[in-house]
């Protein structure tokens, strides 16, 4: 048992986990657009997507950057779209938009829920007050 754990790998960091390898061809943008047609997402679920990652962000080590945005998006989406969404696509689907296997989806998935500790739970102040940002930030775009 011992030489067991003293031959175990590290975990990764949930930073690691959540960055790619090379910075993806696609735009934010581009990419929020492709999820939203592909996978038929609330605008709702934008919103709540945004304030799982910024607590995620908050709570762990990782940082948003090129690298590991699209990740982010793409999970945060996933979990917000099984919260809200009563007919939301299915992890191959979101896996497939994202250029990921369904397995390593999974895995961030469950890295992103860990870091959110499970708290999915969005007062309703909250979620307004990022609903609002959201629209600035676009309405400034």
């Amino acid at each position: 048992r011992a030489g067991a754990v003293a031959n175990a790998r590290p975990l990764p960091s949930a930073m690691a986990r959540f960055c790619d390898q090379v910075e993806p061809d696609i735009g934010i943008r581009d990419f929020l657009a492709l999820i939203r047609k592909r996978l038929r997402c609330s605008k709702e679920c934008f919103i709540l997507a945004l304030i799982f990652i910024d607590r995620v962000v908050e709570a762990s080590d990782i940082v948003i950057s090129n690298l590991t945005v699209h990740r982010l998006l793409l999970t945060g989406v996933l979990i917000a779209s099984k919260v809200i969404d009563d007919k939301g696509e299915d992890n191959a689907s979101y896996a497939a938009v994202g250029g990921l296997t369904t397995r390593e989806l999974n895995r961030l998935e469950a890295s992103f829920l860990d870091q959110l500790q499970w708290r999915l739970h969005v007062r309703q102040q909250d979620y307004e007050w990022y609903r609002e940002l959201a629209c600035r930030v676009v309405s400034a775009a």
